[in-house]
């Protein structure tokens, strides 16, 4: 069983200053805190090397600097459900904003960036008031075509959110 709490738990910073929130983990498995082979982790790193240059690194390099520098990643639902029929997933969406709320305050950040469009009416109605909208972006997921556009926004975003 593949274990996402745990692989992401080890990439926790102390103190999360900007908070990605995705979908889900990936039906198929090559989740983001896994390491290499993840379209989101690549795209994500891509974006900030236009940010912060090289210095960020690859693969287990790279998820070490994203959480030293105070980035965290987490999903709405923290089970995969990229796999279900539209209608289903979207009600599973509905469904996970209560947890969402909870796991957000908990960590407190100052600042969150939503990845993916679809996602936004949920995750704005688990975002607790103390998150001004200054400090939210949305961008979009960086597949089906869209990778170019979402490395810009994402890129765009950290320029944004790093003096927040």
């Amino acid at each position: 069983m593949l274990n996402y709490k745990e692989a992401r738990l080890r990439y926790k910073p102390s103190t999360v200053k900007t908070l990605f929130i995705g979908e889900s983990p990936p039906a198929k498995g090559d989740y983001f805190y896994f390491g290499g082979g993840n379209i989101l982790l690549e795209y994500i790193r891509q974006a900030f090397v236009s940010v912060y240059g090289d210095k960020c690194g690859n693969g287990d390099d790279f998820l070490q600097f994203f959480k030293e520098k105070g980035y965290y990643l987490i999903d709405l639902s923290e089970e995969p459900i990229n796999g279900k029929l539209e209608k289903e997933r979207r009600q599973l969406r509905r469904d996970n904003v209560g947890s969402l709320a909870k796991r957000v305050a908990k960590l407190n950040p100052e600042s969150v960036i939503i990845i993916m469009k679809a996602i936004e009416r949920e995750v704005r109605a688990a975002l607790p008031s103390n998150i001004h909208e200054k400090n939210i972006r949305v961008t979009r997921f960086p597949g089906f075509g869209n990778q170019m556009i979402s490395i810009q926004q994402i890129s765009c975003a950290l320029h944004e959110l790093r003096n927040v």
